[in-house]
């Protein structure tokens, strides 16, 4: 399956649970998609360009994750501390969502 349509399978699933970094990505998707030209080289090179782009997105995303304390605490429940239980799931869901993200973009 080629990764635009992983994509479009992904964001059309009832159980997405991160829309709106799917939105992100078709959206950089689309732009990078944009601007490919029907030609031979030129078209690979910017294949090549748009898969870039598109990792270092993906990369700052997973830094910014990385960076934040709240993902390196103790797991929380949401019987001591709701909030943070609903912010941890939520990097923990973003993060593996950016990794397969990459996966696919690479393979």
């Amino acid at each position: 399956m080629k990764f635009d349509e992983w994509l479009n399978n992904y964001m059309n699933n009832p159980a997405c649970d991160e829309p709106r970094l799917t939105v992100q990505l078709k959206r950089a998707w689309d732009a990078a998609e944009k601007n490919l030209k029907p030609d031979g080289q030129v078209q690979l090179e910017q294949r090549v360009s748009q898969q870039t782009a598109l990792r270092k997105f993906v990369d700052d995303e997973m830094t910014e994750i990385d960076k934040d304390e709240r993902f390196h605490y103790k797991p929380a429940t949401v019987f001591e501390n709701a909030p943070l239980a609903m912010i941890q799931v939520a990097m923990e869901t973003r993060m593996q969502l950016l990794k397969e993200f990459k996966s696919r973009l690479s393979g």
